[in-house]
């Protein structure tokens, strides 16, 4: 019997309909020519569709209507695309609109159907206006609430191209350049359903993590928002751009920076395993306060030229330390460390008069002045040479510590950075 199967075949597979199968013969290579050029046409139509060929493509998929999704752009820039319930679209950057020395991103809360800069306070509709309420982050909410937010307050909308497709949901956005802003801005709207915006719950926000938890306390809330740390990959320097990124930045109480691959847990901080990376963000020592800060897990950093000169923290990203927004150092005399109420007790100067900003107290009630500072997990004691709150901690049955101190309070969170007793 004579071998029918072409020589290029792999040993075992069917005849090939032509070559001695029992299909009949092969169709004629002539009537094939058309189909392919149509289909190297179509496809070549549709890559111009998709992609400029001038410039690099920027396409995501539009979500269903009702939802978000979180992207990042050709340049790293991390984008959120939201499809509402009446078929409208808007693609937002994620950069919050909170001025400061690190940066923000952003995230959806599903549950608010907003977007929520838990560190610092922002909130705004699916549209990125900023609404003139907040919410208490690392500030109270009343720093960061604005009597009329203007248009520099929202967050920078994007131009796009909706390409139709079969139906509605994963039609291709082709993203353009920023939006210019108007002078004139409309009111925030109502969430992607309709009614009014809903209260931000827990699950949207960071809290302090508390030095002793109450006993009654509940858990914390899951993390419910989207943001972009999914995305998180090892820093690349080669490349310019935003980049989301996990790593650890350690600011020292002068500014300097430290880049670390692991949470440097200690208190004052110490990089375990210091990484060689380059950064150029200035945070002054005005900032800092004379108090250090640790930030990490997922962050986004912008790279230019192999070095980080920009930072920004992610909703999920950890925060300890200073606000870097400033901090105020007071003598005082401390009385006690209440660990299960999160405060110490101190004896203000005989020529103090009024209990200070960021201080609990009643100025009427005794001379000299007695007032309270909150205190939290990664408040930094140096006590009699005692470094441990917990040791220190009194019951009110307790006489006062009677102890000289200076103590460095956050002008923005209002919590004591730094207890230290003085000569």
């Amino acid at each position: 019997m004579t071998d029918t199967t072409p020589t290029n075949s792999i040993p075992g597979d069917p005849p090939v309909a032509g070559f001695g199968s029992p299909d009949g013969p092969a169709e004629p290579t002539t009537r094939r020519w058309p189909v392919l050029v149509a289909v190297v046409i179509g496809v070549g139509l549709l890559g111009r569709l998709l992609f400029a060929v001038d410039a690099p493509a920027n396409v995501l998929l539009l979500p269903e209507a009702g939802t978000v999704r979180a992207a990042q752009l050709d340049d790293g820039t991390p984008v959120f695309a939201s499809h509402l319930a009446d078929d409208t679209v808007h693609v937002v950057e994620a950069f919050g609109t909170v001025d400061g020395p690190i940066g923000s991103l952003v995230g959806w809360c599903p549950a608010a159907r907003q977007f929520v800069d838990p560190h610092l306070g922002a909130l705004y509709d699916p549209a990125g206006l900023r609404y003139s309420a907040a919410i208490s982050g690392r500030a109270p909410a009343d720093l960061v609430a604005l009597d009329a937010p203007t248009p520099d307050d929202d967050l920078t909308s994007r131009e796009f191209e909706r390409i139709e497709g079969r139906g509605d949901a994963e039609d291709p956005l082709r993203i353009g350049e920023q939006v210019e802003p108007t002078d004139t801005r409309g009111a925030a709207s109502s969430p992607l359903a309709g009614g009014r915006p809903l209260g931000t719950p827990t699950s949207c926000r960071v809290e302090p993590e508390p030095l002793v938890p109450p006993l009654d306390a509940a858990p914390p809330a899951v993390n419910r928002m989207l943001d972009h740390s999914f995305q998180a990959t090892l820093l690349r320097l080669p490349r310019d751009g935003w980049h989301i990124t996990d790593g650890w930045l350690v600011v020292g109480r002068d500014g300097g920076t430290t880049w670390c691959r692991q949470d440097p847990a200690t208190i004052p901080p110490t990089c375990p395993d210091e990484a060689p990376v380059p950064i150029d963000v200035m945070i002054s020592p005005a900032d800092t306060g004379g108090g250090w800060a640790v930030i990490g897990g997922p962050l986004a950093a912008r790279v230019s030229e192999r070095r980080v000169v920009e930072l920004a923290v992610l909703p999920r990203t950890t925060w300890r330390g200073s606000s870097l927004r400033g901090a105020t150092r007071h003598e005082a005399v401390l009385r006690h460390v209440w660990d299960r109420r999160g405060e110490v007790e101190l004896e203000l100067p005989a020529d103090v008069q009024e209990v200070p900003s960021c201080m609990d107290g009643d100025s009427a009630s005794r001379s000299p002045l007695v007032a309270r500072v909150e205190i939290a997990a990664d408040t930094q004691f140096e006590v009699d040479g005692e470094t441990d709150p917990l040791t220190l901690a009194t019951s009110p049955a307790d006489d006062p510590m009677e102890v000289p101190v200076e103590v460095l309070v956050d002008d923005v969170t209002c919590r004591a950075l730094l207890v230290r007793s003085v000569d």
